[in-house]
């Protein structure tokens, strides 16, 4: 059971996704106080990310994170992409032979990496705010926000009427549909790709083996495989791009995911699906917020930035968001050295690099004409050269940004 929402705090997150989390983190292992709401009830049970990256798992390892993670998560040491339109394996990036502690990338379902953010969470917050049994208030729904030169006032919407939360700072973390960023009127310019993507978690036999990703570019779509850890065992989420998604996809049969597969997939490579757990739609569209910062209020994660799930970067960009703002917030609270203006300085830049890759990838991954779509498949191998294709396996772990 809750106890009642503080009237104030140093730091108010709006959003208790993975960006919420990893900011509250590191703010509590710098022992700064902070309040977590979010608009809905429950956390979400199937949320998109999947893909941990080098670079993220040695930026959550001084929070006591990565252990619980690496513990449970499926490690892919390579990732084989494959030409549909030609029938062949084009290029392999290898992760296994970065030179890093973390030589993998980490297939974990978001709701985990959340869950054991959220368990360190309330080990590190014990000693910011005693007799709180979750960190999360839910559900708080943000009406309105307005700030000062001291602060922000914030009036949300509980189970116990409307509220009025005082806080130094805030953030909106509260994703791509932020009400953070309506609020403080920012921009959030870009465009709606021409497909949505498809995310399935299913059984099959075939497809890639539990230490590698395999994807298909092809004129009509990409399709992703990764083995997955869950209960029970053998699950692989596939994400495949399209240009209209069936109109029962939420039930979508077998032999209907099969024919969306085999029709994107190089002939002769063997999988077939056996049952459909689950699936879910998600538009893809490539955006920055104009500014990150506004005063005293700060956005982060899909709030900040928004693209394809392609190339597995939202995760591991939103947690590097949180992790930098709680740095910056955390100095200029203990010490007074004002360096916020670092966050956005730093962390926009790399969510436009991001954005700007995600973009490229989408369109060289699923260009439909098929003469372009030749020349892609006749470049690919240049990769294969080692200093290449050593740049492009770094880019791609998040170990060059």
């Amino acid at each position: 059971m809750l106890t009642e929402l503080p009237t104030s705090t140093d730091v108010l997150i709006v959003g208790a996704g993975a960006t919420g989390l990893a900011l509250a983190a590191t703010l509590a292992a710098r022992g700064v106080s902070f309040v977590v709401i979010d608009a809905l009830a429950e956390p979400r049970r199937f949320a998109g990310g999947i893909a941990l990256t080098p670079q993220t798992l040695e930026l959550l390892e001084p929070l006591g994170v990565t252990e619980r993670l690496t513990g449970i998560g499926n490690r892919a040491g390579a990732a084989r992409f494959f030409s549909g339109d030609r029938n062949r394996e084009v290029v392999a990036l290898r992760f296994d032979k970065l030179s890093t502690r973390f030589p993998y990338l980490l297939f974990i379902p978001q709701q985990y990496t959340e869950k054991a953010l959220t368990d360190r969470l309330g080990e590190l917050a014990a000693g910011t705010r005693s007799g709180v049994e979750s960190t999360v208030y839910r559900p708080y729904k943000l009406l309105s926000l307005a700030q000062d030169d001291t602060g922000v006032t914030a009036t949300v919407l509980g189970p116990d009427g409307e509220r009025t939360v005082r806080a130094k700072y805030a953030a909106g973390t509260d994703g791509v549909h932020s009400t953070v960023r309506e609020l403080t009127h920012v921009g959030f310019p870009g465009e709606l790709f021409r497909q949505s993507y498809l995310q399935n978690d299913v059984f099959l036999t075939g497809g890639p083996p539990r230490d590698e990703v395999h994807m298909f570019c092809s004129r009509l779509g990409a399709v992703t495989f990764a083995h997955i850890p869950w209960d029970p065992a053998g699950v692989v989420r596939i994400a495949l791009s399209l240009d209209r998604p069936p109109a029962a996809f939420s039930t979508l049969k077998p032999h209907q995911l099969q024919a969306l597969i085999d029709e994107r997939a190089p002939d002769g490579y063997q999988v077939k699906i056996t049952e459909v757990l689950e699936t879910t739609h998600h538009p893809a569209s490539h955006r920055v917020a104009e500014r990150y910062r506004i005063g005293r209020i700060f956005l982060a994660g899909d709030a900040a930035h928004s693209h394809s799930p392609i190339g597995g970067q939202a995760i591991n960009l939103g947690m590097q968001d949180g992790a930098a703002l709680g740095t910056a917030l955390g100095t200029v609270l203990n010490t007074g050295e004002d360096v916020l203006d670092s966050y956005e300085n730093e962390r926009r830049p790399a969510g436009r690099e991001v954005v700007d890759l995600t973009r490229q990838m989408n369109q060289i991954a699923t260009e439909p004409n098929r003469w372009k779509g030749a020349l892609r498949d006749a470049l690919f191998p240049v990769a294969r050269i080692p200093a290449l294709n050593q740049r492009v396996t770094r880019v791609m772990a998040g170990l060059d940004r």
